[in-house]
Parts: structure tokens; C-alpha cells; sequence
């Protein structure tokens, strides 16, 4: 499992179990500010909120094997 999801899902559970948000966020090693962030996804999506969504920008594209590291 990723562990940006396990860190998610860390966060959830320490806030049920009465973790306070400034507790949680040195424990986990992010800011109060991310912690409010997801436990918001969480509380509207459920565990599908989790889940890292795209990001904007564009997409990486594979290189074929001929190509090599630097695309020649």
C-alpha cells in the first residue's frame, strides 16, 4: 500500500481515537494544515478520499527501450 494512503489512514484513526490535530500532525510528520485537509476529504468522501486524486500538469511519457535514458 502506498504510504501516503497509510499516513492518511493514521491520521483518521489517531483524530477517532482523540489525538488532538497538533499531535496527530507531529506524529505523522506533516502540518495541521494537511491534517485539516484530509480529515475534510475523509469526512465527505469516506476512504475513497484518501486516495491521492491527479494532479494538474502533464503527464510523464514512457521511453521505449531503443530510446535509452536520455531519449536518444
Amino acid at each position: 500500500m502506498p504510504v501516503g494512503r497509510v499516513r492518511r489512514g493514521l491520521i483518521v484513526l489517531m483524530l477517532d481515537a482523540g489525538a488532538s490535530v497538533s499531535a496527530t500532525a507531529r506524529t505523522v510528520g506533516i502540518s495541521r494544515r494537511f491534517v485539516y485537509k484530509w480529515v475534510r476529504r475523509f469526512l465527505a468522501q469516506g476512504v475513497a478520499g484518501l486516495i491521492d486524486q491527479p494532479r494538474p500538469g502533464r503527464r510523464g511519457t514512457a521511453r521505449s527501450e531503443e530510446e535509452g535514458p536520455h531519449g536518444r
